[in-house]
């Protein structure tokens, strides 16, 4: 049969993809781009527009023929089924069985360790879970109910995934992984040996807190991507405890600063929220001033929408029009210190890795994770380059041979 795969959201389901795609093909199916006899929509429901925009796609896909899984379908498979009866379903645990149910064939659900499970090939990027579910209780996120109670695979199913050029580790908080099984991220990061860069991807500071010292000197190795991934979502204390989030403002500056005493060029990412039902103008104020003094590299900012079944959804919420315009204010502010931190790279000269290709040219990434273009160059080579412009969310580089 000729399957297309259309994946919402993180690196995760990405990965969750990969895995399909390789089920499929084992079983002697095609994954085809066009001119599908089935398509598989991989969802997502960690923010409202995303769903929004999945009840579209599914709305178009109405008289095709379609299986439904990911997250969002672990959430809302009732009503799903009650608005699309014509599609097939797929919950998390029956990922393996997805080539049985497309042949209308029972179904078993299980606990899949997917670092185990064989992806799609790709020389270039591979994205590898270590964990499944989190430790997390946070008020505005539905994905906990989703992805359910943290599950930690073993580390000798993950470092034999390690094989292509860039690998991207993920979870749905990386600092947790190994407490339900006797380790931690630290301990895996060193057992990961071979010329793979890694990224290592979104953690929380309660956990990283635990760790920390064991963790910088994992990240001394060459082969970890200087970029740490590590959420804020406000800069008030206040806000942070009716978001359930288990740490303060100081205890993710101290994170920071010590990250950068050991690697002064890191890139340091963030996600912020706008206009959490709790949040005054006393608290956006503080998450501004929190930004200024950080000054990220990168930040994910997403105007608070709620999402049913989450504490915070049954809070009064803020008129559309304040979570706007403190998502404008917080978005003009980053791009303005993304430019400046970036304009501190102009003349550097290093490797980077070809990893993706877009409209602008090739892109690479640099020991830092920086994103840098250039005009020529072959996905998955490594090649010197010199900075030679800053922009707000890339660098623009020469090949060099030096």
């Amino acid at each position: 049969m000729r399957i297309k795969i259309i994946t919402y959201g993180c690196a995760y389901n990405k990965s969750d993809s990969a895995i399909i795609k390789k089920l499929l093909e084992k079983k002697g199916h095609k994954i085809v781009k066009n001119k599908a006899e089935l398509i598989i929509v991989n969802t997502c429901t960690v923010k409202k527009p995303t769903e929004n925009k999945i009840i579209k796609k599914l709305e178009e896909l109405k008289e095709k023929k379609v299986l439904v899984t990911g997250c969002l379908v672990e959430v809302k498979k009732k009503n799903l089924k009650k608005r699309f009866p014509q599609h097939l379903f797929a919950e998390l645990d029956e990922l393996e069985s997805i080539p049985d149910i497309i042949n209308n064939e029972p179904s078993q659900k299980k606990k899949s360790n997917r670092a185990r499970l064989e992806q799609e090939e790709n020389e270039i990027i591979k994205i590898i879970p270590i964990a499944d579910g989190c430790l997390g209780n946070c008020a505005y996120c539905i994905t906990k109910k989703a992805r359910g109670h943290l599950h930690s695979f073993p580390i000798e199913d993950i470092v034999k995934q390690v094989s292509s050029k860039e690998v991207w580790l993920t979870a749905q908080d990386m600092s947790t992984y190994g407490l339900d099984i006797g380790t931690n991220l630290a301990k895996l990061l060193k057992k990961i040996k071979g010329n793979s860069k890694i990224r290592v991807g979104m953690m929380n500071s309660k956990h990283v807190l635990k760790i920390l010292p064991e963790l910088i000197d994992a990240y001394k190795s060459n082969s970890i991507f200087k970029f740490l991934h590590l959420p804020v979502q406000s800069g008030s204390d206040k806000v942070l405890k009716e978001m359930n989030r288990g740490y303060t403002t100081k205890s993710f500056e101290k994170i920071i600063m010590e990250f950068r005493k050991t690697f002064p060029k890191i890139t340091i990412a963030t996600d912020i929220i706008t206009g959490f039902p709790t949040e005054t103008e006393n608290d956006f104020k503080k998450t501004i001033e929190l930004v200024q003094k950080i000054r990220p590299d990168v930040i994910n900012i997403s105007m608070y929408c709620a999402m049913e079944g989450t504490q915070a959804s049954e809070l009064k919420q803020l008129p559309n029009i304040i979570r706007k315009e403190r998502s404008r204010k917080i978005t003009k502010l980053f791009q303005q210190i993304s430019l400046e931190n970036n304009k501190k790279w102009v003349g550097w000269k290093g490797e980077i890795l070809i990893d993706e290709k877009n409209k602008n040219g090739m892109i690479g990434r640099n020991y830092a994770y920086k994103q840098v273009i250039i005009n020529n160059g072959t996905i998955g080579e490594t090649v010197m380059v010199k900075i030679v412009e800053a922009k707000t969310h890339c660098l623009i580089g020469e090949i060099i041979n030096e």
